[in-house]
């Protein structure tokens, strides 16, 4: 009766927190839903994040904080850190047309800043973006070709 109890409790605890979930990340995940409004952009899974990184077109952003892009990410990335955005960006744009593929990714699915940075991206006008749903953890669980910074 007692383990009852204990699933009913972490039941409703799911369930709960999912719709909190939901309900406070309904503006990104509009993006997902509705793809001809202007700053729709596209959910991709570990198979279609390794076709991009197959075809060599696209260009991985990684959402992380700096530090842990240097330990290791996505290799041929490059990082723009979600808190570091507004100084970035410039430089970015700079570099890269906004006519670029882009994928985006963070830690995990679990993560939102891959979300929130793929906004910011189609806010400054670029048009391709895709988020890789499963991120970091996704790609080094799947043993996928990764790098290091040197510095830390």
């Amino acid at each position: 009766m007692k383990i009852r109890k204990v699933r009913r409790y972490i039941l409703i605890v799911l369930c709960v927190s999912a719709i909190a979930f939901i309900k406070y990340h309904s503006h990104i995940l509009s993006g997902i839903m509705y793809k001809n409004k202007p700053e729709a952009f596209t959910i991709i899974d570990i198979v279609g994040a390794e076709e991009r990184f197959i075809d060599q077109r696209y260009l991985f952003v990684d959402a992380r904080d700096n530090l842990f892009y240097k330990l290791g990410h996505i290799k041929n990335s490059v990082n723009i850190p979600l808190k570091d955005f507004d100084q970035i960006i410039d430089e970015f744009e700079k570099k890269y047309a906004r006519s670029i593929k882009i994928v985006v990714y963070c830690d995990g699915s679990l993560c939102s800043s891959s979300y929130l940075l793929a906004k910011g991206l189609i806010d400054r006008g670029y048009k391709f973006i895709e988020v890789f749903i499963g991120g970091w953890r996704n790609w080094i669980d799947s043993s996928l070709p990764i790098e290091c910074s040197n510095e830390y």
